[in-house]
């Protein structure tokens, strides 16, 4: 064998070498390679190896073969369609993409039809046609709120300005403008619900849609019958724990956003949680009323353990994206399911940013929306900052929604870890996403 001395090569060569090592290290059957006797690198993933074949392709998406890990716990998908293309975080997250696709793609064509072009026509007038642009375009998006509703006192000066043009009176103005918006806010929320999607989607794409229909139906001569519009999930996709599932639709239905936040802080409060603590929850604007309720509503569920205000303190400091508050979601979630159906947590516990829980029999348990669990020389660093913090002793439980490496598990078995991958199904639990 011949020794290859990079740095005597030409830059373009060097760099040649690299793609050809890359491209031969990503062609072999593992999805990592031992860079190191103890560590992984984590290396090419497949979508088809990871997602169900029949979750790959279907009549209005096609999930892109290469997925992008950045430290081999999180995979990151691209969904293409003709509605243009989709990011998806975690493999949870995927059938979430796909059912939105299905809607849009219902939605669109609900839209084409004469019906729905004469009612939104019917919806019109001078008068509310700055409201229904608030609504129907929310360029932008604070963690999944539609920026017109969600700062729509502050645009009321458009009403100001129909009065003052004579168009309306102060009291037509603002009786038909709230209506209106009171209207449309009830109708997407019911229209979301029968659709089962998330009305706090960062999906914008999903929001013009919904936004679009759900005015022809508010102001307009539009009716919908909602026991028709109901849209399947993937083929593939996980359907135990409805009943839960169904629950938190429903909340999200009943009730605005001024409702949620009311409803998550008395929840809390009865839990002894700081108003302090409560406020930056709260107060957590990439956390949307949803995953606040979601989350509010997995800790209510874990009645026995003390130290609850601890996960919520951790989230409230620790989440700065979207994707922090999927993940956040997605362990209350677990444990909640865990704490139903395995063994009561009697304590909630955060070392180094880490959540773990205490169960009845004095196992430390935790649980993570892991998608592949790769032994890093990044993740054996942290393991053994946590480790250092428990009794020798103790029984330590790890749950994860994906899998696990064969060195993985040799490495977390000589910790005398308990390993469950592929959670969901033991836990009896929904999609936590």
């Amino acid at each position: 064998m011949y020794a290859i001395h990079l740095q005597k090569l030409s830059p373009v060569l060097r760099i040649l070498c690299i793609l050809l090592a890359t491209v031969f290290l990503g062609g072999l059957p593992a999805h990592a390679q031992q860079a190191e006797s103890n560590f992984e690198v984590p290396g090419a993933i497949r979508a088809s190896d990871v997602l169900p074949r029949e979750m790959l392709r279907g009549p209005h998406h096609t999930v892109q073969e290469n997925v992008v890990t950045y430290n081999g716990f999180t995979h990151h998908f691209r969904i293409d369609s003709k509605f243009g293309r989709f990011k998806a975080t975690g493999n949870g997250m995927v059938p979430v993409r796909i059912t939105e696709i299905n809607v849009i793609a219902k939605l669109e064509k609900m839209k084409n039809s004469d019906k729905f072009l004469d009612g939104l026509k019917e919806s019109g007038g001078t008068l509310l046609e700055s409201t229904k642009n608030l609504v129907l375009h929310p360029v932008d998006t604070v963690g999944g709120f539609p920026s017109g509703l969600y700062n729509i006192f502050a645009d009321m000066g458009v009403v100001a300005g129909k009065v003052m043009k004579g168009e309306a009176s102060i009291g037509e103005a603002t009786v038909k403008a709230g209506d209106a918006l009171v209207g449309f806010s009830r109708n997407k929320r019911e229209l979301a619900f029968t659709l089962g999607v998330n009305r706090f989607s960062d999906n914008k794409v999903l929001h013009e849609y919904l936004n679009s229909v759900t005015w022809a139906t508010t102001g307009g001569t539009f009716t919908i019958d909602l026991g028709k519009m109901a849209v399947s999930g993937p083929a593939g996709s996980v359907l135990t724990g409805v009943s839960l599932t169904r629950t938190m639709g429903r909340m999200m239905r009943d009730n605005t956003i001024p409702g949620l936040q009311r409803m998550n802080e008395d929840a809390l409060e009865g839990m002894g949680v700081k108003e302090s603590i409560i406020n930056r929850f709260i107060g957590n604007k990439k956390l949307t009323p949803r995953h606040q309720t979601a989350i509010t509503q997995s800790l209510v569920s874990l009645s026995k353990a003390k130290h609850r205000e601890a996960f919520l303190s951790l989230v409230s400091i620790q989440t700065r994206s979207l994707d922090d508050a999927n993940m956040y979601q997605a362990v209350a979630a677990m444990i909640a399911a865990y704490n139903k159906t395995q063994v009561p947590i009697t304590e909630v516990r955060t070392v180094e940013n880490v959540v773990l829980f205490r169960n009845e029999k004095g196992s430390y348990v935790l649980t993570y929306p892991i998608d592949n669990f790769f032994w890093t020389k990044q993740t054996a660093e942290k393991t053994q900052k946590v480790f250092r913090r428990f009794p020798s002793k103790a029984r330590k439980e790890l749950w994860i929604l994906g899998t696990f490496s064969d060195l993985a598990v040799k490495k977390l078995d000589e910790l005398g870890w308990v390993l469950h991958d592929r959670s969901m199904g033991k836990l009896t639990m929904a999609n936590p996403y």
